[in-house]
């Protein structure tokens, strides 16, 4: 490993600043500045440790004159147009509907009767309380699937 000092002036500023990277190379060097200093282009570096710099390996991966920042804009862009093309897919309410009645039942059977009246007194019947619960759970599944945020 070793240590690589890219130095580029700030627009804004106009001074040089440095940044200090450890690689194995100079095109793994020239990553990790990227990832350090996401809005700098690799055309603005002006020295590399001390020598002035001579970009042979291109742009790491990035299209010319383009920042990290922008690559990181335009990989957002692609994503929020590939999500939206999930959005106008129709909606399947038999499963919500299925979701509810689950869990309506399931309610039922978990709260309201879930035994039966003896001459010995309230008997609760355990074979209601597991499938109430059950019901209960593949609703609230069901109904989470339908109408999930997406």
């Amino acid at each position: 490993m070793r240590v690589f000092l890219f130095e580029y002036r700030d627009k804004t500023t106009d001074e040089l600043v440095e940044v200090r990277t450890r690689a194995d190379n100079k095109k793994k060097a020239l990553k990790a500045f990227s990832l350090k200093a996401p809005t700098v282009d690799i055309g603005q570096i002006e020295t590399l440790n001390g020598a002035p710099f001579v970009n042979t390996t291109g742009k790491v991966g990035l299209p010319s004159g383009q920042t990290a920042s922008q690559k990181v804009q335009s990989m957002a862009e692609q994503a929020s147009t590939a999500h939206s093309s999930h959005a106008g897919k129709p909606e399947n309410f038999v499963l919500g509907v299925l979701g509810i009645t689950c869990m309506a039942i399931g309610l039922y059977l978990l709260l309201i009767s879930p035994g039966t009246d003896t001459a010995i007194g309230d008997v609760v019947n355990l074979q209601k309380l597991s499938i109430g619960q059950t019901l209960s759970i593949v609703g609230a599944i069901f109904i989470a699937v339908q109408w999930r945020p997406r």
